[in-house]
């Protein structure tokens, strides 16, 4: 059972690797298909094992086709098959309790989430008890209170162009605006206050930080944006002569659309952990960024190394050991396979772009953030 279990984990690395527009996709998804006949193989072996032994056959005496394996047999062949889910368990139960201890120093109320599909579905059903309860307490303003703050939230492993595809999208759509970020030069006072109360999601460097995200800078920067935006709308209407019908009707239209932003999120895979857990009150929108293959990942790490922005370590501070361009494309790579791992089980991403072509990548960006406003 634990070699078939093997055996199932490789096949669906076949598939994996040959996602997107691969050539080999057909190819590759036909005989990685071939996992869901592990199980079966498992007791087919069993059942010749025990046909092979002769008299020694436990079940000789049975006339039953389908009754050639003991139940014994058959619980210890299936337990054997289900060990290859043991760590992938085993290390979001871990993740879930460095949630439970992490975050903002105080103990959540809410508990160690479940991992997997079961804390997605515990998830979805705290939320839906959140929010009825919070339209039970406010019922004089009911829309406004049981609705959820939807949120771009754009993640995916590195050296996948994802910080480019970000950064062009807020620039080309004006409805759609980044988080609220706490400045240490600006506002020092704040950030270290937030700083000492461990309440910041993520630093923009783990040595000299300067800027932070927090909770509150994402969940209120929508509504900050459509303010500003009405704010400004509201100043040239005053400094204007009166116009004709067609110019108030733009101008109501104008007025509506800034009423209707979306806080986009590019967060790396760290960050998306985190709120996925954290940001009670958001609908988050989720669109998980990569690429169509293992090759392509290799080929994009050592463009970076070779344009000298992946140092590699020198072998006297690494302890003798020589670090080569090969062994630093192997870290890199197992760092993205757990990341991808993540971006599978979570359960959060509704949307994957496999971002071969930057143009076609934006267009499916544009697409996804379309949805937010649904």
């Amino acid at each position: 059972g634990a070699v078939a279990s093997v055996l199932y984990l490789f096949f669906l690395s076949i598939k994996i690797d040959t996602l997107g527009s691969s050539p080999n996709q057909k190819l590759g998804t036909n005989v990685s298909n071939l996992r869901f006949l592990m199980p079966v193989l498992v007791v087919v072996g069993v059942a010749l094992y025990n046909q092979s032994r002769g008299e020694a056959n436990p079940l000789a005496a049975s006339t039953n086709p389908f009754g050639r394996i003991t139940t014994e047999q058959f619980a210890a062949a299936i337990l054997g098959f289900l060990t290859y889910r043991v760590p992938l368990f085993l290390g979001q139960v871990q993740e879930a309790f460095q949630q439970e201890q992490g975050g903002n120093g105080s103990t959540s109320t809410a508990g160690v989430v479940l991992p997997g599909s079961a804390g997605v579905a515990m998830q979805l059903a705290q939320a839906s008890t959140a929010a009825a309860s919070t339209v039970a307490s406010n019922a004089v303003d009911e829309s406004s209170s049981s609705s959820l703050i939807p949120v771009l939230l754009i993640s995916g492993p590195q050296y996948t162009g994802r910080d480019a595809l970000v950064e062009q999208l807020l620039r080309e759509d004006d409805r759609l605006v980044p988080p609220i970020l706490v400045d240490k030069m600006t506002d020092g006072v704040t950030f270290e206050r937030l700083a000492n109360r461990n309440e910041f999601l993520q630093l923009d460097s783990e040595t000299e930080p300067r800027y932070g995200w927090t909770k509150d800078g994402i969940l209120k920067a929508a509504a900050m944006a459509a303010s500003s935006s009405r704010s400004n709308s509201d100043g040239n209407n005053d400094n204007a002569a009166p116009a004709e019908t067609t110019t108030t009707t733009t101008t109501a239209q104008q007025q509506t659309s800034n009423n209707n932003k979306v806080v986009v999120v590019n967060a790396d895979v760290a960050l998306a952990k985190k709120l996925q857990y954290s940001l009670s009150g958001a609908r988050l929108i989720g669109v998980w960024v990569g690429l169509d293959s293992v090759q392509e990942f290799e080929r994009r790490i050592g463009e970076q190394i070779d344009q000298g922005l992946i140092e590699m370590v020198d072998p006297a501070s690494a302890g003798g050991e020589d670090e080569t361009r090969e062994s630093v494309i192997r870290a890199c790579i197992k760092e993205i396979v757990q990341e991808i791992d993540f971006g599978l089980s979570s359960g959060i991403f509704e949307f994957t772009i496999l971002n071969q072509d930057p143009a076609k990548s934006l267009k499916e960006l544009k697409e996804a953030a379309s949805y937010c406003f649904k």
